[in-house]
């Protein structure tokens, strides 16, 4: 999956380590840890595709009582109805990855139709700290530039 644009969700299951991975061309934008899936219904392994995208979506099979949409930033990814989406971070889905509220906005915009999503019961940890380590180097960096330059202003 190098060089291109995907999602990876390691479901929270023994072995793996509950997140999604949001990957720009070789590097990790960002991670969460908020997500959960399937207690009767099985969140399906494998490497798939945004089929569709709907920001307002009210699930068909279970629909909410009170009438209010319960599946809003759908990433649909297979034709049986499973999707990233914002959803009940201490509640298990029906299949499906629920994401916290505050961080699904920002990944819908960003992802695509046909964007590759990988779904797997391994940890992505040891794929990914390369690219934390990156990042953090990156961090710190500009935080030592930003403190000289302060210190320099201040002078």
């Amino acid at each position: 999956m190098t060089g291109k644009d995907f999602i990876l969700v390691s479901l929270r299951e023994k072995n793996s380590d509950g997140r999604f991975y949001a990957v720009d061309r070789d590097k990790t934008v960002w991670l969460s840890s908020g997500i959960t899936s399937g207690i009767d219904k099985f969140t399906p392994s494998g490497v798939w595709k945004i089929l569709r995208k709907e920001r307002y979506h009210m699930s068909s099979a279970y629909p909410d009582e009170d009438g209010i949409n319960n599946m809003d930033y759908s990433l649909f990814f297979t034709n049986k109805g499973h999707a990233i989406h914002q959803g009940s971070m201490t509640g298990m889905s029906h299949g499906c990855i629920h994401v916290h509220k505050r961080v699904i906005p920002t990944l819908f915009n960003w992802a695509w139709v046909g964007m590759p999503i990988l779904t797997t019961r391994e940890s992505y940890m040891k794929f990914a700290k390369r690219d934390l380590k990156r990042i953090y180097r990156k961090v710190v960096k500009r935080r030592r530039r930003a403190d000289h330059t302060l210190k320099t202003f201040k002078r």
